[in-house]
């Protein structure tokens, strides 16, 4: 019987790892194809060469131009989506571990409305898109806050009371949005908030990369060795105090790191 049961977590040992591998070699070939596919049409084998010729410093007298299109344009909106896909979805798998619910997803927690109406402000105030990625993540990080604040001020802490109050804070943030759409000019802010909102990464940059890389990676980081105190809290409050742990503390630090990148991926997309 012990036999079959190390047999089967063998197997499916290198289920798991064969599935990573397939997964990796995948992102490696769409990552190429995006970078080929464009206005501006590279051959795979140029951009192969490109990344050779980056690692081993060898000349192999290429276009200047596939250079700065795929260093400068094309590589960090690629990255950057990536980032955040993966971002959402660690955020959305730690929290669904919390709420032990499969139906919840990062932005339950009023983070969206919070960063939508942040970048509002940050439009019609007139500034630089710079400025509204940064009111976006303070107003996305506000709105957790703001969220947790209500939940303990209830008498009765608890999950459901969590994210009823996520609900109620991002359902007023949506309200404000929508009041600041209506003062807005509806000629040149309207149109630039519309926009801002639907989510893009054309304007994405070297810059951006630079700036929210080590964001993402710290916080995917530390929510990697928190995975099994997460497994511990899914199994509710008593049985975590009971294995000696503080499940508060841990949703906690859970819902900050997920909060971060929530708001770094929304603040992004304009």
């Amino acid at each position: 019987m012990e036999e079959n049961i190390s047999s089967q977590k063998k197997i499916s040992k290198l289920n798991f790892n064969l599935l990573i591998t397939i997964l990796i070699i995948l992102n490696f070939i769409f990552l190429i194809l995006s970078i080929s596919i464009g206005r501006y049409k590279i051959n795979i084998s140029d951009i192969l060469k490109l990344f050779l010729s980056f690692i081993t410093k060898k000349d192999y007298s290429l276009d200047p131009n596939i250079k700065i299109v795929v260093f400068d344009i094309r590589l960090p909106r690629i990255l950057i989506s990536m980032l955040v896909g993966i971002s959402l979805s660690i955020s959305g798998l730690s929290l669904q571990g919390i709420f032990n619910n499969p139906l919840v997803s990062p932005f339950i927690l009023g983070i969206s409305g919070g960063a939508g109406f942040g970048a509002a402000i940050g439009i019609l105030i007139g500034k630089n898109f710079f400025y509204v990625e940064i009111l976006s993540f303070i107003f996305g990080i506000l709105s957790v806050v703001l969220t947790y604040f209500i939940s303990g001020s209830l008498r009765s802490s608890s999950n459901i009371n969590l994210v009823l109050s996520g609900f109620i804070v991002g359902n007023i943030f949506q309200s404000l949005l929508s009041l600041l759409k209506y003062y807005a000019d509806p000629f040149q802010k309207l149109p630039t908030i519309v926009f801002w909102l639907m989510g893009s990464f054309n304007s994405i940059s070297k810059n951006e990369l630079i700036i929210t890389l080590p964001i993402f990676i710290i916080s995917i980081i530390f929510l990697y060795f928190l995975r099994w105190k997460l497994n511990i809290i899914s199994l509710g409050d008593d049985e975590a105090i009971s294995l000696g742990e503080n499940p508060k503390l841990l949703k906690f630090l859970i819902i900050s790191l997920t909060t971060i990148l929530v708001a770094t991926s929304v603040s992004i997309l304009e």
